[in-house]
């Protein structure tokens, strides 16, 4: 999105979010997981109800962690 103006690429990048919540709550989550394993900690209980993530996810997260040693 080559805008001359910034605030008009700020406002642009707002309305594809607020047209695309899904998208940019798997974005979130997604990178989310890929910290964990970069900085290979285990993700807080908050960040587990907020993603929502499941019990297999973060036993893989926590196997990715470990592996990643």
């Amino acid at each position: 999105m080559p805008y001359a103006d910034p605030e008009q690429q700020r406002e642009a990048v707002r309305a594809w979010r607020a047209a695309h919540p899904e998208r940019v709550k798997e974005h979130r989550k997604k990178s989310m997981m890929k910290r964990v394993v970069k900085e290979r900690k285990v993700p807080r209980l908050s960040s587990i109800d907020h993603h929502a993530l499941s019990d297999h996810e973060v036993l893989a997260l926590v196997k990715q962690m470990l592996a990643a040693r």
